[in-house]
């Protein structure tokens, strides 16, 4: 029986990543028997409508490749819908996925994309937005003011944040 996913792809995910191409990506879920609809994304703006539609045609299952910021994005649209969220980490270090135990190996998780049952995760909720994994104060928070947010991780700039 063949499963069927709507796959959200960040093109600009993981500074530290290559992200495997969508031929690659098509033949990997054929291996598995899995059909996708892969859905390039190149905004936030444009994985926010893609994903409202998805919700509101009902659609069971969707999956983004990319890394947290991605993730966190989708979070917003999907949380309390009907509409369950797969990952296939394409980001730099993916913090969440890892917390969930999704593989980065990407064979492994279209496979399990595939195979596994929807469960439910707590969301924290700050000032009307959800995150998924933590929340920091104090010199935790500070770093990673230094060190940034969006498309500009690198290596010294993670030497810089710590450093200060």
């Amino acid at each position: 029986m063949t499963h069927f996913c709507p796959i959200l792809m960040n093109t600009h995910a993981g500074a530290m990543h290559v992200p495997s191409g969508r031929e690659q990506l098509q033949r990997m879920a054929r291996e598995v028997d899995l059909e996708i609809e892969i859905i390039h994304t190149e905004s936030p703006e444009a994985m926010t409508k893609a994903l409202e539609k998805l919700v509101s045609e009902g659609t069971e299952r969707v999956a983004i490749a990319g890394g947290d910021g991605t993730v966190q994005l989708a979070v917003q649209t999907l949380a309390h819908s009907n509409t369950a969220l797969g990952i296939l980490s394409q980001g730099t270090f993916n913090n969440f996925a890892s917390a969930l135990r999704v593989p980065h190996n990407l064979p492994a998780a279209l496979k399990m994309l595939r195979d596994s049952m929807v469960q439910e995760v707590d969301l924290g909720k700050v000032g009307g937005r959800y995150f998924t994994e933590s929340a920091g104060v104090g010199l935790f928070a500070d770093a990673l003011a230094l060190y940034g947010q969006g498309t500009n991780k690198n290596f010294f700039r993670g030497l810089y944040a710590t450093a200060r």
